[in-house]
């Protein structure tokens, strides 16, 4: 081997040694970057579905598609590959709310950054759009002139029995235990009644007496208590 050859496997030695950094460090950020997206989608989210376990979700996505488009923009053939093995994939998880998939593009959108080597673009951009979701939870809450994150609490009544648990009831019953309570949605169908309330209690033990109430009027009523940010709190 003459000292030309020498050196180019020298350079290309140094180069794929640059490559192996520069993708650690991208994975390094992708990872802080889908956790910064989760906590705000917990804490600013209003989503009905169990927002915490969503959100663990973020930091792999995110990851993993920034290792994807670090493998796409390496090797042209290998990107045309790649993009007929993921046409195959198929998600069985329907996305119920529109904030879940915004979100969720936020966290590919932070993959493909940090995947095409625009670091500083996006941590900046990521940066201004959680200013602007921030904003905008401050703007509707002093509006509403309400804390917002103590109104992600949502009640489930079904009966089987509508003309005794009627909506005129359950507000009487909840004006006398909540600081708010508003209808989100029901249905009705066959003799069964679903309403779905966000309600703020006024104590911790308002719907324990809420429920105490609502039985006296149908001892057979089915109760569900759940706080988006963490879980199902209480069933009854």
């Amino acid at each position: 081997m003459n000292e030309s050859e020498t050196f180019q496997q020298l350079l290309k030695t140094e180069v794929t040694q640059a490559k192996v950094i520069g993708i650690a460090i991208n994975l390094f950020l992708a990872a802080l970057l889908g956790l910064w997206i989760g906590r705000v989608y917990v804490r600013y989210g209003t989503a009905l579905s169990n927002r915490r376990a969503f959100a663990r979700n973020f930091v792999l996505l995110t990851m993993t598609t920034m290792l994807i488009i670090s493998f796409i923009q390496a090797d042209v053939a290998l990107s045309l590959g790649m993009i007929g093995a993921l046409s195959i994939v198929r998600f069985r998880s329907a996305i119920k709310e529109p904030e879940e998939l915004c979100f969720l593009f936020l966290a590919i959108s932070a993959g493909i950054g940090l995947g095409a080597n625009q670091r500083l673009m996006t941590i900046g951009g990521i940066a201004v759009i959680i200013f602007v979701v921030w904003l905008k939870h401050l703007l509707d809450q002093r509006l509403d002139g309400r804390d917002a994150s103590q109104q992600n609490v949502y009640l489930t009544v079904t009966t089987n029995r509508p003309e005794l648990v009627t909506m005129d009831k359950l507000g009487e019953l909840l004006a006398s235990c909540c600081a708010l309570h508003r209808l989100k949605r029901l249905d009705q169908a066959k003799g069964v009644t679903e309403a779905c309330y966000l309600v703020e209690p006024k104590t911790a033990d308002s719907m324990n007496q809420f429920e105490s109430d609502l039985r006296k009027v149908d001892d057979a009523v089915s109760v569900s208590l759940l706080d988006t940010r963490g879980g199902l709190s209480a069933v009854g």
